[in-house]
């Protein structure tokens, strides 16, 4: 039985957090790569329920994490990235990862010694209708950044899925992911709003080695 997969939205993170895998969620545009660069600073990342959100909930923006502090807390949600992870909180160990982390959350993986990992691309929402319960709309952005973490753990030694087989194949066919992550629905929706700086940065691949881990409520520094 292969041990790496990549499945899809908060539905595949409760599945795999019930089977005790070890839960990778990426949210490349931009949730998971936010928080990389927050804790990266040595911020802490809380995480709540876009119901529960308040003024005080940071934005989704990896370049106005510059300015981030060491030591200072800030609280994040959103509709994908927020859901996946509140819905894998059970698992053994929950990590992000996105394309510029990639190298780095292949590694931890090992590390944690998983003998079962499900990497969950969050995808995107569609608009709502009334009458369809399931509103997920798969995102290449995140697929290709779940694709780069499957790409080296192969290179690592790990076995994975044919799903996983097929993202790394995407990821490797869009490298460099630029242009790829830029065309992509949410990166033009991002562009459109005058966010480019966001889009550039968070298809940059292996630029940090920080690892965000899920622990007490709160993402911190794995490593």
């Amino acid at each position: 039985m292969a041990g790496i997969h990549v499945e899809w939205g908060p539905t595949a993170a409760e599945l795999g957090a019930r089977r005790g895998d070890v839960i990778v969620i990426v949210d490349v545009l931009s949730f998971s790569t936010t928080i990389t660069e927050a804790v990266a600073r040595g911020a802490t990342a809380a995480v709540c329920a876009p119901t529960q959100a308040s003024s005080d909930v940071a934005p989704l923006s990896p370049s106005a994490m510059a300015g981030v502090a060491a030591g200072e807390q800030l609280v994040f949600t959103s509709l994908n990235g927020a859901a996946c992870v509140l819905a894998a909180s059970q698992a053994p160990v929950v990590l992000l990862g996105c394309l510029r982390n990639r190298k780095a959350v292949a590694a931890a993986v090992l590390e944690v010694r998983a003998d079962a990992c499900t990497i969950v691309a969050c995808g995107e929402r569609w608009p709502s209708i009334a009458d369809v319960a399931d509103s997920l709309r798969p995102g290449i952005e995140d697929w290709i950044g779940a694709g780069a973490i499957v790409d080296e753990l192969v290179r690592l030694g790990a076995d994975p899925s044919v799903e996983a087989q097929a993202a790394a194949a995407l990821y490797r066919a869009c490298s460099p992911p630029g242009p790829w992550i830029a065309g992509s629905f949410s990166g033009q929706e991002l562009i459109g709003l005058g966010r480019q700086a966001d889009v550039d940065l968070s298809a940059e691949v292996d630029v940090t080695d920080a690892v965000p881990r899920w622990a007490a409520g709160a993402f911190t520094r794995l490593r």
